[in-house]
């Protein structure tokens, strides 16, 4: 059944496994993959209140702050929030052209003001020079031993996940900022002339990193027989690629929390840290805004020069009340 085919009567969450369907046929896997959490949300939302099967047609803006409510309740990230509210308002743009779902307010509308309200600046999460060094000196087997309580099998085990997230991140440092899921893109003949080139996904933008040894060091231990340099991507035959990566994305962000506890000190760690580390490690050595933006495949250089130029203007602010306090107490 192709969307043509559906009505008001059908279910809201029918409706977005069509969609989902469509946006498979049409090539979009990331498109489908967002269809696939909103449905998944949706469905939890939908359970914890209650609600019964509620047809496409039945969605008014009563069911939508609710859904917004309850998005705040389980305090998710800014950016987590914002893409379930995007991509639904979406799906009500694709209701209401189908004819599917009519309202007197358009879905840009309804949605408005919660978007807004829902939209702010998200922290960059970043980790200062000193603890990658520290990351990359530790010895992960000393430190997990404690936690395997002598069983030799899960010791083993922990260890090469955590100190292959760990190499993923020094990576991902070293290589201007890339980001986990370009690195896992990452195939044999992107490796060329002593240099790295690919294509950062998220912009389209061609970005060329030269090997240093420390890279060439984590590629040579985990080299692979297959056609990508990381193995990161596995099953290829059984599994879609792009399906599979953000997957090992989950994974990993999972063993770096293995690791932040090894490191200690209230450390977090997260798969986007690389890249707004390797920014403020490249801006605190001097190198103009514009081409770390340049180095990192960024369209522009707005929302990187907003970032780096906020973190001047908090250190200000603590140096000048240390120097306040000190004035007046000595």
């Amino acid at each position: 059944m192709t969307l043509r085919k559906l009505t008001s009567k059908t279910t809201l969450l029918d409706f977005l496994s069509h969609m989902c369907q469509e946006a498979e046929k049409q090539g979009k896997k990331r498109k489908a993959l967002n269809i696939v959490s909103l449905q998944k949300s949706l469905t939890r939302f939908m359970n914890e209140r209650n609600f019964e099967e509620m047809a496409i047609g039945d969605v008014d803006a009563g069911f939508i702050n609710d859904y917004k409510t309850w998005l705040q309740e389980k305090q998710l990230a800014n950016n987590t929030s914002s893409q379930y509210l995007h991509d639904f308002r979406s799906s009500l743009k694709t209701a209401s052209e189908k004819g599917v779902w009519h309202n007197e307010t358009s879905p840009d509308k309804l949605f408005q003001g919660l978007m807004k309200a829902n939209v702010c600046k998200t922290e960059k999460p970043f980790v200062p020079q000193e603890v990658i060094g520290r990351m990359w000196s530790l010895n992960i087997e000393d430190a997990l031993a404690p936690t395997a309580r002598g069983d030799g099998k899960i010791l083993e085990r922990n260890i090469k996940k955590v100190s292959f997230a760990r190499d993923c991140f020094v990576f991902c440092f070293c290589s201007q900022g890339m980001d986990f899921l370009d690195m896992g893109r990452l195939k044999k003949e992107n490796v060329i002339d002593g240099h790295i080139k690919y294509i950062r996904k998220k912009t389209g933008k061609e970005v060329t990193v030269e090997i240093l040894p420390i890279m060439q060091e984590i590629m040579n231990r985990h080299k692979t027989k297959e056609k990508y340099l990381f193995p990161v991507i596995e099953y290829e035959n059984k599994k879609d690629p792009e399906q599979n990566i953000i997957s090992a994305q989950r994974q990993y962000n999972k063993r770096l929390a293995m690791l932040a506890k090894l490191l200690g000190d209230d450390i977090k760690l997260t798969s986007q840290m690389p890249v707004y580390s390797w920014a403020v490690a490249a801006y605190r050595n001097g190198m103009a805004i514009s081409k770390i933006s340049e180095a990192m495949g960024y369209n522009s250089d707005f929302a990187l020069r907003d970032f780096l130029l906020s973190l001047d203007k908090k250190e200000e602010s603590n140096d000048t009340n240390k120097k306040i306090i000190n004035n007046i107490f000595g």
